[in-house]
């Protein structure tokens, strides 16, 4: 049997599979560390989180995403500066990053000290880390 090739489908080397479970595309690799850690939007919002971030909020991931991680930094003055070196961040070139110490709002018990790292990605969104 003859099999006639076509240039209709032409293969780019790129191969797209759905992600499994409704996952977000940052959800595996936050999975895979094992410091608190979370990906923020270009606006601050928690796009994804993973389980030992959830656990030093004493809350479930479903309910860290989708908020602006500002609203788990207690004292307004680290609030309004951890605020404002985000927004000088989304100005510059992925790889960039700043560090702050700050102190952290759990749902419940007593705040924690924490360095929190901020990392520009590539695509615009920002890794945080908290040590």
């Amino acid at each position: 049997m003859d099999v006639k090739r076509t240039s209709s489908f032409k293969f780019t080397g790129e191969i797209t599979r759905p992600l499994s479970g409704g996952d977000r595309p940052h959800a595996q690799l936050l999975r895979g560390l094992v410091i608190p850690s979370a990906v923020l939007d270009s606006s601050g919002i928690v796009m994804a989180a993973n389980r030992a971030l959830a656990e030093l909020l004493r809350m479930d991931r479903p309910q860290i995403e989708g908020e602006p991680l500002l609203m788990w930094i207690r004292r307004p003055n680290e609030r309004e500066a951890f605020g404002r070196e985000f927004l000088n961040l989304r100005k510059r070139a992925g790889g960039q990053a700043f560090t702050r110490d700050l102190e952290l709002a759990p749902s419940m018990g007593p705040a924690i000290r924490c360095r929190v790292r901020a990392a520009k990605l590539d695509n615009d969104d920002v890794l945080v880390t908290c040590e």
